[in-house]
């Protein structure tokens, strides 16, 4: 019963930092801090790894948690592969490789869009409780990673939003030369400033004609290929 207990706080404070991670420059320290509690409650894992599936496609991203440093790449899991067999079975299991340096025991655990496989060097395979935790604690991980993804989304679409504000307010600092000879020489101007400064690949400059109820374009000047 002490075992499930430990679990159920592990399982819970692993939940806890999923909902708290603020920023993806603070997961590097969030994993360190749940691979350390996990290795001290739970079982002494060397290796952590998480594949968080993508629809309709055969590749993955998969995190490498343990050991440091942590990363990510895309990955397709070939046939044979324990994670492949738990994510096609839908139920844990246990897998082991020889090395050099002796056994390798593994427990990989299919969640509803990941797979989580935890590994380490030891004399024996994993006892029920400790299969039992290990299934516990493998949803709230994934939420973690998931929590760091759509930070990373979010953090980038925050700093496209900061780039264009900052490039318009350039529009509006009068360094721009817009003189010329003609109308349509200070329109190709306005154009080819908005072009360079907001990264749009087309630009367009419509003229209504305010007369007109339906607003009938009167002239137009773009960058678009006709």
């Amino acid at each position: 019963m002490e075992g499930r207990k430990d679990a159920r706080e592990v399982v819970e404070t692993i939940y806890a930092e999923a909902v708290g991670l603020a920023s993806s420059s603070d997961f590097a320290a969030c994993i360190e801090k749940l691979v350390a509690l996990i290795q001290d409650r739970v079982f002494p894992i060397e290796w952590l790894s998480i594949y968080l599936r993508k629809e309709n496609t055969a590749f993955h991203t998969h995190y490498y948690l343990l050991p440091p440093p942590i990363g990510r790449e895309s990955a397709v899991l070939l046939d044979g592969r324990p994670e492949l067999s738990a994510w096609r079975a839908r139920h844990a299991c246990i897998w082991q490789d020889q090395t050099e340096s002796g056994t390798r025991w593994g427990f990989s655990v299919p969640t509803g869009r990941a797979i989580i496989s935890y590994a380490a060097f030891c004399d024996e395979s994993y006892n029920a409780d400790q299969q039992r935790a290990l299934t516990a604690i493998a949803a709230p991980l994934e939420a973690v990673v998931r929590r760091c993804a759509e930070l990373e989304v979010l953090e980038g679409l925050q700093a496209q939003v900061a780039t264009v504000d900052q490039n318009l307010m350039a529009l509006y600092d009068g360094s721009y030369d817009l003189s010329a000879d003609s109308p349509d020489e200070v329109l190709r101007k306005l154009i080819q400033m908005a072009t360079q400064q907001l990264s749009f690949d087309r630009a367009g400059i419509f003229l209504l004609d305010e007369k007109i109820r339906y607003c009938a374009v009167r002239w137009a000047w773009t960058t678009m290929e006709p």
